[in-house]
């Protein structure tokens, strides 16, 4: 979460008449959200070709320190997606494609300052004839 600042004016008389009515701080929390700009695009990839895929997200608000992390997903035969080793950022790519590779990909994007996970729309790779 995100702590702010703001100058909050009150229009009730002050407890401390040394005081002016516009000169106390007030702190909210907001919350850091996850806002994907670039989603990962269905492909067809011809066999040893090169296979990439591609995100790009951003947290706000902008001035936050948040850091982004990112889990690339294959849907298993057994309709489940799992994870792949070691695929934890903004592109996946796969430098000699087989058929194998074929499949649905997905990106699970999640921040350092809490921000609820957000999940890419499924990208959807096949194989080129």
């Amino acid at each position: 979460r995100h702590k702010a600042e703001m100058l909050v004016t009150i229009a009730g008389p002050e407890a401390n008449s040394n005081e002016t009515q516009a000169d106390d701080a007030a702190a909210a929390d907001v919350s850091v959200a996850i806002t994907i700009n670039t989603q990962p695009a269905n492909t067809a990839v011809a066999v040893d070709a090169a296979l990439t895929l591609t995100l790009a997200a951003i947290a706000t608000p902008p001035a936050d320190a948040s850091v982004l992390t990112y889990q690339w997903q294959k849907l298993s035969d057994a309709n489940r997606w799992a994870n792949i080793s070691g695929e934890t950022a903004t592109t996946f790519a796969v430098a000699e494609y087989a058929a194998t590779d074929a499949g649905s990909y997905r990106v699970k994007i999640n921040s350092t300052n809490g921000a609820t996970e957000v999940i890419s729309a499924t990208a959807v790779v096949t194989t080129a004839e």
